[in-house]
């Protein structure tokens, strides 16, 4: 304290707090008062390396527990929460404690990136499929590359379909893909399936209807997204002038189109 307060010399003085944790009557106060230095200071990796040398790692994940809620900065309060994590992956060999940081993360920041795909490997890996969707919605929302966003909005189609039988959201979530990839065939099949066993033909229509002035289709693509809303609004929707507008692209694409004529 004497180096510290009144000398200017805090290097020193923390040497010599170091050098008492070598001797078991004065170690605890010497702790404390290392703590108290490092969390004045925000140097987080002395902070950690302090109890970590002293085989405490349980203490230091809930002292930065304690420090984060101190902060009003919320990087700071990231900053901390990701070494608790770090903590009970490295030290504490405790996934649940490391779940129990990365989601403080996102109670502070709900859209951050990183965290998002920590815990997605988590929840796959424990069946949580509720949480996994949460997290791969955060992923899609930061992402730029085409093929992960259709890839993370198939993924998420599958788990309601498969994980959670939920047919009405595994719909949705492949109208979204297919509204990206239209041009993709076997994509479509399985939204045409869905759609199918849903009975949910207005959102094939929406979805369907909106690519009709798509000009980057190929012939395959357009004439078999005009054929299947051609039939989804005479048959189901009661459309009769979008059906005839359908069969029309279909006719001039093929004049012998016996089911068009």
């Amino acid at each position: 304290s004497l180096y510290i307060e009144h000398l200017n010399a805090r290097d020193k003085g923390i040497d010599t707090l170091r050098k008492m944790l070598d001797i078991e009557e004065g170690r605890e106060q010497a702790i404390e008062q290392l703590t108290q230095i490092h969390v004045n200071a925000s140097e987080w990796d002395a902070l950690v390396k302090l109890y970590i040398d002293l085989d405490r790692a349980p203490q230091i994940y809930e002292l930065l527990d304690l420090t984060a809620g101190d902060q009003d900065d919320d990087d700071v309060q990231i900053e901390l929460f990701e070494r608790m994590a770090s903590v009970a992956q490295d030290h504490l060999h405790d996934d649940d404690m490391a779940i129990e940081a990365y989601e403080k993360i996102l109670e502070v920041d709900s859209t951050h990136e990183k965290t998002a795909k920590r815990l997605l490997a988590f929840y796959k890996e424990r069946g949580e499929h509720a949480k996994a969707i949460d997290a791969i919605q955060i992923i899609i929302a930061w992402t730029s590359n085409i093929e992960e966003k259709i890839a993370k909005h198939v993924e998420i189609a599958d788990l309601y379909e498969n994980a959670l039988i939920d047919i009405d959201n595994a719909a949705n979530w492949y109208a979204k893909a297919v509204a990206l990839a239209p041009e993709r065939k076997e994509m479509r099949e399985h939204f045409e399936m869905l759609v199918e066993k849903n009975d949910a033909r207005a959102l094939l229509y929406d979805v369907y209807q909106a690519q009709r002035c798509n000009e980057n289709l190929d012939g395959e693509a357009r004439i078999s997204i005009h054929r299947v809303l051609a039939r989804t609004c005479q048959q189901y929707l009661n459309k009769s002038e979008d059906a005839i507008s359908c069969w029309e692209v279909c006719l001039t694409a093929d004049e012998h189109d016996m089911e068009a004529i």
